[in-house]
């Protein structure tokens, strides 16, 4: 800022402050253990990324609301696959089976976008990939692989794409 006799006359102004990536986190609620996993995950994306998850909703929210605008508005949308997932997923079956209709929507809209990204959490490819994800290629953050090392790929990639 520039002052002249007590005013202020100019401002500086970023011409164009950096807007962060909106990432939503699609999961099925296993068990403590794995939302804690995703809890933490968010925690850690969220000083890059603005992340929503279902967390987020205060009570008496509508929860099918919230899934469905946050999957269309989002930049990214993290799906993170277990064999649990896969199940819900594939058989349409409560929260997972709604917020699957919704993406496989919206990947119909737009085949060539990188949008949904999944993240194998628990088991194989083929044990927890959707049948709408086969054809994606996920980031593997098993508790048997590097979190950090997987979590840094993962943040340059949603940075880059």
């Amino acid at each position: 800022m520039v002052f002249q006799q007590d005013r202020i006359i100019a401002t500086e102004i970023p011409t164009n402050p950096e807007k962060k990536k909106t990432i939503f986190i699609s999961y099925c609620h296993e068990d403590d253990s794995h939302k804690r996993w995703v809890k933490k995950l968010s925690k850690d994306l969220s000083s890059f990324f603005t992340v929503n998850i279902d967390e987020n909703l205060p009570a008496g929210g509508d929860i099918n609301k919230f899934m469905g605008s946050e999957i269309l508005k989002a930049d990214k949308v993290l799906i993170i696959a277990t064999p649990k997932y896969k199940e819900k997923a594939d058989n349409m079956e409560k929260g997972v089976g709604y917020e699957t209709s919704i993406i496989t929507e919206d990947l119909i809209s737009d085949q060539n976008r990188i949008k949904f990204i999944p993240i194998i959490r628990k088991g194989s490819i083929e044990e927890s990939l959707p049948i709408y994800l086969k054809s994606k290629k996920a980031v593997f953050m098993r508790e048997s692989d590097n979190y950090n090392d997987a979590l840094n790929d993962l943040i340059t990639d949603l940075k880059n794409y």
